[in-house]
């Protein structure tokens, strides 16, 4: 099962903790690209940690969304992503970004819509400020947050969320980040127990399954 971890790059140091040959990307102009990891510990890199500890592995692939001067993508950058994704015959993402603006609604729907009739499992990551987060939202993926007031381990199953949310975890705390925990992490942490738990020929409902089964409903 090949899964791919969309965000910052995976630096070296956390590429040398496991044994698993990363294949690193880039969007570059539009295209993806082969890349160089990062020599500094990433964003990326951490939330690439806490799905191997689930998982046992790191992702298989690492595609490094392009950065402007403010060290933001954009949606351009990541349905470039979504779509080598669609292509490439990956199973699961674990994505660690998204954004607020309505105005990308859109296209980034007709994006994951084509991971969802393509059987592509995405994890996705819900504003850390509680905003509503595109594509976090949409029912052909699965959003991610953190609720502080969970325990360890506990996770919790909305069925029927305004905000498009579906999966609570406690927070992961890392002692690289200054916050206890984000949404990120727990991405991350929701998309390496997955990969764990499913195979190539796993469904969408599946997944939903598998967490009614983990979790307390809410």
């Amino acid at each position: 099962m090949k899964s791919v971890i969309i965000d910052n790059g995976i630096d070296i140091k956390t590429l040398a903790f496991y044994a698993n040959d990363t294949r690193n990307l880039m969007v570059n102009k539009g295209e993806i690209i082969p890349s160089n990891p990062p020599s500094e510990l990433t964003h990326g890199g951490l939330c690439a940690r806490v799905f191997a500890e689930q998982s046992g592995n790191l992702p298989d692939i690492s595609i490094h969304l392009s950065r402007d001067d403010t060290h933001k993508s954009n949606s351009d950058d990541l349905i470039t992503a979504l779509e080598w994704c669609a292509g490439n015959k990956i199973k699961l993402i674990s994505l660690s970004m998204g954004t607020i603006r309505f105005s990308d609604a859109e296209a980034l729907k007709k994006a994951v819509d084509l991971l969802y009739n393509k059987g592509i499992i995405l994890i996705t990551a819900a504003n850390n400020n509680g905003f509503i987060t595109f594509p976090a939202v949409f029912d052909s993926c699965i959003g991610v947050s953190c609720h502080y007031e969970l325990n360890t381990e506990e996770i919790v199953y909305f069925e029927n969320s305004f905000d498009g949310i579906n999966i609570a975890t406690h927070h992961i705390h890392s002692p690289e980040l200054k916050a206890k925990g984000s949404n990120s992490l727990s991405a991350a942490f929701i998309a390496g127990m997955i990969c764990k738990e499913i195979n190539f020929k796993s469904s969408f409902d599946d997944v939903h399954q598998l967490f009614i089964k983990k979790s307390k409903k809410r």
